[in-house]
């Protein structure tokens, strides 16, 4: 099997391959669902400049994978999870794949709407669980937030549902960085791994790449910021309940 792959030999490999890869026969794959707030009315969560860069980014890399891309900008906590309703529901059996990237502040186990209300990851692990409509289907969750510990919030929602993959920009206590001109760390590193590996992306095989790419661009940007570097380092980290690979490429 790796010397087929390295010879290019790919739909010999894919036929191979086949039992222990979902299926992505529909064109469109499925759709991306991108959640970008930029703008908060709380003062004590800034405006998520540069932003803009990783939606340009995800947008060109995913409708290269053939998704659909659908934006949603600046959305309360309500809103964000109206939004997650209504996708989980429209998701139809001629999609092959669920995605979502999740960007705004964050807190422990929460995702900061506009208002500077919370949406606790359990509650979207659930909406992702209890629909039919994804039922069996990978489901790709990318969260984009800082992981950053409050008072009130304790270390609880996670995600578990069947089917899933979530990669998270940074580990429970830790800042997700950005910046105004590149974007996020996160981002920007993810699309560069995917680009690279675009003709056969495995999402879950990748994910240490991206993770390794993230850590050498934070110890690059930051280490001279922070005395305790250590503490405050950006470290992605991932999980998934994945019966299968999930193989994305821009030449299908």
């Amino acid at each position: 099997m790796t010397a087929l792959e390295k010879s290019k030999h790919i739909k010999i490999f894919d036929l191979l391959d086949e039992q222990t890869v979902y299926p992505m026969k529909f064109k469109p794959h499925g759709r991306v669902i991108l959640i970008n707030n930029v703008k908060f009315d709380d003062a004590k969560y800034p405006e998520r400049l540069g932003s803009e860069k990783d939606v340009e980014g995800i947008t060109k890399l995913f409708t290269a994978f053939n998704f659909d891309v659908q934006l949603y900008s600046n959305k309360t906590a309500e809103e964000m999870e109206d939004v997650i309703l209504k996708e989980a529901a429209e998701s139809t059996a001629r999609e092959d794949c669920f995605v979502m990237f999740l960007m705004s502040h964050g807190v422990l186990g929460n995702i900061v709407g506009t208002d500077g209300e919370k949406l606790p990851y359990s509650t979207i692990n659930t909406i992702l669980q209890d629909s039919s409509q994804l039922k069996n289907k990978p489901k790709l969750i990318y969260v984009n937030a800082c992981e950053a510990n409050s008072d009130k919030e304790g270390k609880d929602g996670y995600f578990d549902a069947p089917d899933l993959y979530v990669f998270f920009s940074t580990v429970p206590g830790r800042l997700s960085y950005r910046t105004r001109d590149k974007g996020s760390y996160f981002i920007e590193s993810l699309i560069s791994v995917y680009e690279r590996n675009k003709e056969r992306c495995d999402i879950f095989a990748l994910s240490d790449q991206i993770i390794s790419q993230v850590s050498k661009k934070n110890e690059e940007n930051s280490k001279e910021i922070y005395q305790n570097y250590e503490e405050f380092a950006q470290i992605p980290s991932g999980s998934h309940k994945l019966t299968k690979k999930v193989i994305l490429r821009t030449t299908d």
